[in-house]
């Protein structure tokens, strides 16, 4: 038995079985659990705590110098067979765990599911609050923060009635969806509101107009008025430029555009909008396209 064990960092497949079947696993139906015999082949045991001697029988005996304590099974055999019991143990427990946790879930669907179809017989609305509710506990969304989870989640909910899909796979759909919407909305709120710009690029020569064009070989940003003045003589008339590409107010042109008149087609901050159409009668009427915002939730 002692050479089963020692100091192999890649054993062999024999070694491998040989060592699993001491710990009482099956390495054909317990693959997972490979791990537990791979280290116990590369175990070494402490001979300062255990002696080994053979018995009157001529049977290998291990004799604990600290317990004590006479055993025929070895040492690291016997330790790795614990952690072995207790992986499987607690595997089991957790297996049931997820076993009952789902019977809840079906149960409680169960129970969602006899009141949609209740609500269709009268001709009803089926995506009520309180059913909304029961059907984002079992999913897991929070509604006071994934908002827009509720809404797909409600809308879902109306088309499989309006276009009478099997209601008793709609939880298990939306489990396989649930993540890819959240994903979706991550990368929407990436895309509109941490990569949205948070400042303008100002003219660095004038410093009161939006830049419109970079200097590739100065290296600085200009207005028009101020690129065409300070390049128009010598060697700066070579330069290479590129555009600047930004929405800027058309009224103050100093903070970014977060709204659009629909008849004047120009771009507004919230404030200068404002302003400028309370001042101009003839403008009252106009409408306001917000941009660059968020789908209303």
């Amino acid at each position: 038995m002692v050479a089963l064990v020692g100091s192999v960092d890649n054993p062999p497949a024999s070694r491998l079985v040989t060592v699993a079947k001491l710990l009482g696993m099956d390495p054909v139906a317990e693959p997972q659990c490979l791990w537990i015999a791979k280290e116990a082949c590369k175990a070494k045991i402490d001979h300062k705590e255990w002696k080994e001697f053979t018995g009157q029988d001529g049977s290998t005996v291990y004799y604990n110098t600290v317990t004590r304590k006479v055993q025929k099974v070895h040492p690291v055999i016997e330790h790795y067979s614990q952690l072995y019991h207790k992986q499987k143990t607690y595997s089991k427990f957790l297996l049931e765990q997820i076993m009952k946790d789902e019977d809840d879930s079906r149960a409680k669907y169960a129970f969602i599911l006899k009141a949609l179809h209740e609500r269709i017989a009268l001709e009803l609305p089926v995506a009520t609050p309180q059913i909304c509710e029961q059907i984002t506990q079992l999913l897991g969304v929070e509604p006071t923060k994934e908002f827009f989870l509720v809404r797909c989640l409600k809308q879902t909910l109306e088309a499989y009635v309006a276009k009478q899909y099997d209601l008793t796979t709609f939880l298990s759909d939306m489990e396989a969806h649930i993540g890819f919407l959240r994903a979706f909305r991550k990368n929407q709120v990436k895309d509109d509101i941490i990569k949205k710009p948070e400042a303008v690029v100002m003219c660095e020569e004038c410093e009161d107009k939006s830049a419109v064009l970079k200097c590739e070989v100065c290296q600085d940003y200009y207005c028009q008025d101020c690129f065409n003045a300070t390049h128009a003589t010598g060697n700066r008339r070579g330069h290479i430029t590129a555009d600047v590409e930004q929405l800027v107010c058309a009224a103050c042109d100093e903070i970014i555009a977060t709204c659009q008149c629909v008849q004047c087609g120009s771009f507004f901050c919230d404030n200068c909008y404002v302003t400028t159409h309370a001042s101009r009668p003839e403008l009252h009427n106009h409408l306001k396209r917000v941009i660059s915002g968020l789908i209303c939730q």
